[in-house]
């Protein structure tokens, strides 16, 4: 495909999902009242139930926002589980929890929140190596697959040594009709924001903790999609980060 496609793609994409005064988007016309917010797995091989997160009464937020860089180097050194606990409640943790609705540390669209959360561990103490998707709810691990996968998503990632090297890889990925039953088309520019609020807590968090971070937009999306086992039509990779301890 040539760059004058590919532009012309994203031009097309970006004037069909605008907002048109006198011009409603259509939505999917479900009701989505009831819809479901978390995901879970029920046929898992294991669960690990995460550390309530502890937090340090000395972390000063404009501290963190002056700090906040990204790195690409991590020590041998393997990441704590209290650690990862932390990061993942940082990234899209309940705070304020309702019966029939919860807070998150993020913001999202309607409130919609598609974004799920995908660790691939690779250097975590006392948890084993294998793709995990974090239960939100519950704010537990589900194993998926176990093994070491740190080459397989490197490769898919354009070979970025820095994904083999990191304590967990983390995939962020977007139910789309969470988000769609409500805004249509205008649904894939808020998805990428969702991400993007994700992605933002994912630095700060791992500032906090005194942790090197990067976030990864290059990477082979059949590939990653392919490795989660994600149906496309219905869920989909929109972002990667990846985080170690300091050296």
């Amino acid at each position: 495909m040539s760059n004058e496609k590919k532009r012309l793609q994203g031009e097309i994409f970006q004037q069909k999902s605008k907002n048109i005064r006198g011009i409603e988007r259509l939505s999917n016309q479900i009701d989505g009242q009831n819809q479901e917010l978390y995901k879970a797995y029920r046929d898992t091989t294991s669960r690990i139930q995460l550390k309530k997160p502890e937090f340090s009464p000395d972390i000063r937020f404009w501290d963190i926002i002056n700090k906040r860089h990204t790195s690409r180097t991590f020590s041998i050194k393997p990441m704590s589980e209290m650690d990862l606990s932390m990061l993942l409640f940082g990234m899209s943790g309940l705070t304020r929890k309702f019966p029939n609705f919860a807070f998150r540390t993020v913001p999202s669209a309607g409130a919609k929140f598609p974004i799920e959360i995908y660790s691939v561990i690779n250097n975590v103490s006392e948890i084993e190596k294998g793709i995990y998707h974090y239960n939100i709810q519950n704010h537990e691990l589900e194993l998926l697959k176990s093994g070491d996968f740190g080459k397989t998503f490197s490769n898919a990632c354009y070979g970025q040594k820095m994904v083999t090297k990191s304590a967990v890889i983390l995939v962020l990925t977007a139910m789309i009709d969470r988000t769609r039953i409500n805004y249509g088309e205008r649904s894939y520019r808020y998805i990428y924001l969702d991400g993007g609020h994700v992605g933002q807590n994912l630095y700060l968090t791992a500032e906090a903790l005194g942790l090197n971070a990067c976030v990864i937009g290059r990477y082979y999306d059949e590939e990653i999609n392919e490795l989660l086992d994600l149906d496309e039509n219905k869920e989909f990779t929109i972002y990667m980060g990846v985080v170690g301890k300091r050296r």
